[in-house]
């Protein structure tokens, strides 16, 4: 069981954790489980950084109501009962949001080789980031 640091940008560390997700859910060596919920357990801790900071964000930019709450508004479209926070100054936010998700860590993870595996189906997308980011080898 050999870890590797490898160096990731929170955005991808974002689109990590949901093909680790669907991976550790399917039906594979426990040998393989366990690197895998290893690997996740680390992810997991970075992205719940993450969702503090963009937190901390939303509460920086968004209106606030006469008591100091966030004002939120409920989505009639596409998605129906969707709700999202009123931003006083949206351009702002998502210049901030940029750079925290521009921002890149060094992380340990153990290396899954994809012979290992067996047959599973698995999203395009998500193979495809597991991939890209190291976290899936060939062999």
């Amino acid at each position: 069981m050999e870890s590797k640091e490898i160096t990731l940008r929170n955005s991808q560390i974002l689109n990590i954790v949901p093909a680790l997700e669907a991976l550790s859910g399917k039906d594979i060596p426990i040998t393989i489980a366990f690197l895998i919920a290893k690997t996740l357990k680390t992810f997991d801790e970075e992205l719940t950084t993450i969702n503090e900071q963009r937190n901390k964000l939303i509460n920086k930019y968004a209106e606030k109501d006469e008591e100091g709450n966030n004002v939120v508004t409920t989505s009639t479209g596409k998605v129906p009962n969707m709700t999202s926070t009123v931003l006083r100054d949206p351009e702002k936010y998502q210049d901030e949001v940029g750079n925290l998700l521009d921002m890149s860590q060094t992380l340990v993870v153990y290396p899954i080789k994809a012979s290992k595996l067996g047959e599973i189906n698995m999203k395009p997308a998500h193979i495809l980031v597991l991939v890209e980011t190291g976290v899936l080898e060939d062999g």
